[in-house]
């Protein structure tokens, strides 16, 4: 009777340790499951698999990310520099987008325009001087060559919406 109980026991724990390992193990959707609709696959593919790439690195994303989409669009969302005390602008996200650059900046000054936001939070420790980050930056000819720049920062996690409906 022991015997069955600890294999019964036994059991359970495997299957719920390889129910959790399945959890967190990473699966990519190509768009062409999608069709056209790319927030539904960025969704699918980043903000709901977030907790998989919190604590990787950039590049990680951006791997997958290049798969199916341009990075065309990069820039670094930071603090404002008026609640800190030595008045310094620290890095709080990246954006990525995949759209025409004058699309995109055309998308954001139009009203009725909506544009998919992909914003990678990174992490806050150790926080990275948003001035410093673009000074010290290689010339880069494209905005993927900036966005690979950034590769080793960390993402803690990862929103995607329409900026507008």
């Amino acid at each position: 009777m022991k015997k069955n109980i600890f294999t019964l026991l036994f059991t359970i724990c495997c299957l719920m340790s390889y129910a959790q390992e399945n959890a967190t193990a990473y699966v990519y959707h190509p768009l062409s499951e999608f069709g056209t609709d790319t927030l539904r696959f960025l969704k699918t593919n980043f903000e709901r698999k977030s907790d998989y790439f919190k604590g990787k690195p950039l590049g990680e994303v951006l791997k997958y990310y290049r798969r199916d989409l341009p990075v065309n669009v990069f820039f670094t969302n930071g603090t404002s520099p008026y609640i800190d005390p030595d008045g310094k602008s620290y890095i709080k996200s990246l954006t990525v987008a995949h759209y025409d650059p004058i699309y995109y900046h055309y998308a954001l000054k139009s009203k009725g325009t909506p544009v998919i936001e992909f914003e990678v939070y990174i992490s806050q420790l150790p926080r990275i001087d948003d001035y410093l980050f673009w000074r010290d930056m290689p010339d880069c000819e494209t905005e993927d060559e900036e966005a690979e720049y950034a590769r080793e920062l960390i993402v803690d996690h990862i929103k995607v919406f329409y900026l507008r409906e």
